[in-house]
């Protein structure tokens, strides 16, 4: 019989922890999200990731989950499978959140094609039908609930786990020294899998930063040369890589930090009371508009902070390089979130009611919504489009910065707590 632990629709889908939370806040949630869901980050070197500045620490934040942590080695040590382990959690209405390598579960468009390593929700089962529902951005980037057979999910659980470039591994026992690391798994596993980036590689000729996660099939030291193997775009391709192609390609991989456990999340039991925070809000508006820090240097990636990141964005998108649905989308939500935020202070009273800045919010979530429609259906379409993207979205730009700037100027007029 099947058992579903969430709903699978969310108001905020751009990102699988979005989703799962918004598919199980109470209505009571509403000012918790008011509260949060501003400021927001932007990362070049991984497609251009955009989300908000606390992504990776929203299910910890959210009071409204219930989370516990457990070490994956405990599992091993107790000869626990991991089927038997989530289907016990969905027993007792417990969902958990985990790695698993897409490469071996056969509704993912990584299947038997890239080993892509990705954190995804295990949200439910079918005991007779020995099948686990997966949550994650499984279609195009797309929010989606998935099948997945037990022995599917035990390969992507399980398999080639071993054959990761570990950063601390590199660091404590290799001295930084990444060739003697690849060489030595290559020698134990006959492969080795490391987080790289595409563009210093000559032989994948990427010519923006795009980082992931690369099988390492063979290394020459006489000739400083590795054989890599590239099959993101579907196609294998297999090619030479030289030693300080490597080493300026290596990147710290940002999912390894979570990668040694199994998160548990559940909803608690008692109902969670949080109030509108407008210092808070005004706080973080101001920091959206005008960042503190508006860019900084982590593990060698680039983060750009608030809406003067979108002027990063639009540099990409005057070289006609390629884009995700997800980072439309997700300036859609962004804009779709704030809209209701600004209705939410109006109607708490927090600010004076003003329909005139309430249409312009409206307006420019509306604005977004059809900028996201456009970019779907550009690259839908895979041809050379007249309507320039960078364009609408620098005009765009302007006008939420207008927007802000003026709901800044309402929180401060009927708010006492600013100097």
């Amino acid at each position: 019989m099947k058992k579903l632990l969430i709903n699978d629709k969310a108001e905020v889908n751009c990102y699988p922890e979005y989703a799962f939370i918004f598919s199980l806040l109470p209505s009571s949630g509403d000012s918790w999200v008011m509260n949060n869901f501003i400021q927001t980050k932007l990362i070049p070197e991984w497609e251009y990731f955009i989300a908000y500045k606390d992504h990776e620490e929203l299910l910890d934040k959210c009071p409204f989950l219930t989370i516990g942590k457990q070490p994956i080695c405990d599992l091993a040590n107790n000869n626990i499978d991991i089927i038997d382990y989530v289907n016990d959690l969905i027993e007792r209405n417990v969902c958990s959140f985990l790695y698993l390598d897409r490469f071996y579960v056969k509704s993912s468009p990584e299947f038997a094609r890239i080993h892509y390593i990705h954190n995804t929700f295990v949200v439910g089962n079918d005991i007779d039908k020995k099948i686990i529902y997966l949550a994650d951005n499984f279609q195009e980037g797309k929010y989606s609930i998935i099948e997945c057979s037990f022995d599917d999910f035990r390969s992507a659980f399980y398999q080639n786990r071993e054959c990761f470039i570990r950063t601390e591994v590199l660091e404590k026992e290799y001295n930084d020294e990444l060739i003697p690391y690849v060489a030595d798994m290559i020698d134990r596993n006959g492969k080795a899998f490391a987080y790289l980036d595409r563009m210093y590689v000559k032989g994948l000729k990427t010519h923006y930063q795009f980082a992931h996660d690369i099988e390492i099939i063979q290394y020459n030291h006489k000739r400083r040369k590795l054989k890599i193997v590239s099959n993101y775009y579907k196609r294998k391709k297999i090619v030479n890589c030289s030693y300080d192609e490597m080493k300026k390609a290596y990147r710290k991989d940002p999912k390894q930090a979570g990668d040694g456990t199994v998160q548990l999340i559940q909803k608690p039991l008692l109902q969670v009371d949080v109030p509108i925070d407008p210092a808070k809000i005004l706080r973080d508006l101001e920091d959206y508009v005008h960042p503190q820090t508006a860019v900084e240097v982590k593990d060698g990636y680039n983060y750009y902070y608030g809406l003067p990141a979108i002027d990063e964005v639009i540099k990409f998108l005057e070289k006609g390089n390629k884009y995700r649905y997800r980072l439309f989308h997700f300036m859609y939500e962004h804009k779709m979130l704030m809209e209701k935020r600004v209705n939410q202070l109006m109607h708490f009273g927090i600010i004076e009611s003003d329909d005139t800045l309430m249409r312009r919010f409206s307006e420019l979530s509306k604005k977004y919504r059809e900028l996201r429609n456009k970019a779907v259906k550009i690259s839908l379409l895979k041809t050379e489009s007249k309507e320039r993207l960078d364009e609408n979205l620098k005009e765009l730009k302007n006008e939420e910065e207008k927007c802000i700037l003026s709901l800044i100027d309402s929180l401060k007029k009927t708010q006492p707590f600013h100097d």
